[in-house]
């Protein structure tokens, strides 16, 4: 295992392991990690990558799994994102749907309209990470599967994007390495998902 937090202790945040980005703020705030958007003189100071929205970084993992919850808030969900490797395969909500995006295409590669992520609401996801493909569970709703040649990379980068001038919270974070080659199990199961 290589993280396991669930923020219930109030302390500094490891930014050995966390790397807010774009100078937006974050804290372990009521047994969370809560992000919010730069400030407003970081935001007027450039012309774009300027902190409008919270945007948290997860690095260096190599092929690995992530367990967590999340909440976004705001006025709308706009671009709220569960991005893999720098937005090599981004998780996007909208219109009731859940889309898996490449670099490469503005239109979703998968998409399951079995879960529509709202503001205001917690939502547990568990996502994998192996070679070239990404599996995305979400509990209660769809599992997605996506692959992309940008992923074999080594980089193994989880990002977590929110609303613009929104709050993200995280909480249970659970992440770890995993091996390289898939379980004996796993064409057949691959076969089955959508």
């Amino acid at each position: 295992m290589k993280i396991r937090d669930d923020f219930q202790t109030s302390r500094p945040l490891d930014m050995k392991i966390w790397t807010p980005i774009q100078s937006t703020r974050w804290a372990i705030e009521n047994g969370t990690l809560k992000g919010i958007a730069g400030t407003p003189e970081f935001q007027a100071s450039k012309a774009d990558h300027n902190g409008k929205s919270p945007i948290m970084d997860v690095k260096n993992l190599g092929d690995f799994a992530v367990d967590l919850r999340f909440k976004f808030e705001g006025e709308k969900l706009g671009r709220s994102t569960l991005d893999f490797d720098h937005h090599i395969l981004a998780v996007r909500f909208s219109g009731g749907a859940i889309g898996i995006y490449t670099k490469e295409s503005s239109t979703p590669v998968k998409t399951s309209t079995g879960l529509e992520v709202k503001l205001g609401h917690w939502y547990h996801v568990l996502a994998e990470v192996r070679q070239d493909t990404l599996v995305v569970q979400f509990e209660g709703g769809p599992t997605l599967v996506a692959e992309s040649q940008g992923l074999a990379a080594p980089k193994g980068e989880f990002r977590i994007v929110g609303p613009l001038q929104g709050t993200v919270y995280l909480d249970d974070v659970t992440v770890w390495s995993i091996k390289s080659d898939p379980q004996p199990t796993w064409p057949a199961t691959r076969a089955a998902l959508p």
